[in-house]
């Protein structure tokens, strides 16, 4: 009678770690959906991704790029602002800091000094971190789609 109670007592406590894991499991799943860890909430959800808005920033970054090599940075600067006006924040993926911000801030203040050509770099680099991180939500909201096609959800 003993080892019966005995191993009925560690069959529960199998079943409840089991349950406890599995518990956690779930917790963990819902806790990177409600705060958007990495922005995968955002990036699976997202409704518009303004490609038309990715496209012109990136050809206007690639005149950019033909005005700086042709030394006119002046143009360049105005190019890339207005790439950087284009894009906009469709670039933002969750609470993902935006390091760029600083160097348009930097940028800024190379313009108020006359240095034009460094604050060219600067926007430059602002822009291609927010294009790259464009492509990243591009890339989160393909992913989640092909698994919702894959469960069935169109």
């Amino acid at each position: 009678m003993k080892s019966a109670a005995k191993k009925s007592s560690g069959g529960h406590l199998i079943a409840f770690a089991v349950v406890l894991l599995a518990a956690a499991g779930a917790l963990a799943v819902a806790m990177v959906l409600v705060l958007d860890v990495n922005g995968i909430r955002r990036g699976c959800l997202a409704r518009d991704l303004n490609r038309d808005a990715y496209r012109t920033a990136a050809d206007l970054r690639d005149q950019a790029r033909r005005a700086i090599a042709s030394r006119n940075y002046t143009s360049a600067n105005d190019m890339l602002d207005l790439a950087l006006s284009k894009l906009g924040d469709s670039y933002r993926l969750g609470y993902h800091p935006d390091n760029s911000e600083e160097a348009l801030l930097a940028a800024k203040a190379a313009v108020a000094r006359s240095e034009v050509k460094i604050a060219t770099e600067f926007k430059s680099g602002a822009l291609n971190a927010r294009l790259g991180q464009f492509e990243n939500k591009v890339r989160i909201w393909e992913y989640c789609r092909g698994k919702f096609r894959g469960l069935g959800f169109g």
